[in-house]
């Protein structure tokens, strides 16, 4: 895994371990800390992970997962990725259908870690 993208997720379980550890922190505290850890640590990873242009090796080390012999192609998104996805962005669902991700009101129920949707990754070389 990228060192950058190591470094995010480290920084952003440090910042959640804190909610556990510091029992004197009341819950809105809490809940305030990793709101606003959650918005820093994802303005870092847009920097660093570009989900229109990754391989199938680096999907997979990020945690994508594939979906049925039917679509070999298709990698699920992890839910903690969805807020990488561009606005727009060309996605396939899991019963095959094609459509423009809008952070509104596309459905971000997970199976298995992964929300029903996801992008194709041609096999590598």
């Amino acid at each position: 895994m990228k060192k950058d993208i190591l470094n995010c997720l480290t920084w952003m379980m440090n910042r959640v371990s804190e909610t556990t550890v510091y029992d004197k922190w009341s819950d809105e505290f809490k809940v305030q800390e990793i709101k606003e850890a959650s918005e820093q640590v994802y303005l870092e990873l847009k920097n660093v992970i570009d989900v229109t242009k990754l391989t199938r090796s680096e999907a997979k080390e990020l945690r994508f997962s594939t979906w049925g012999e039917e679509y070999p192609d298709l990698y699920l998104f992890p839910l903690w990725i969805v807020p990488l996805i561009p606005e727009g962005l060309k996605v396939r669902d899991i019963n095959g259908k094609y459509f423009k991700y809008d952070s509104k009101t596309t459905d971000n129920d997970i199976r298995c870690g992964c929300v029903a949707y996801g992008i194709e990754i041609k096999k590598e070389g």
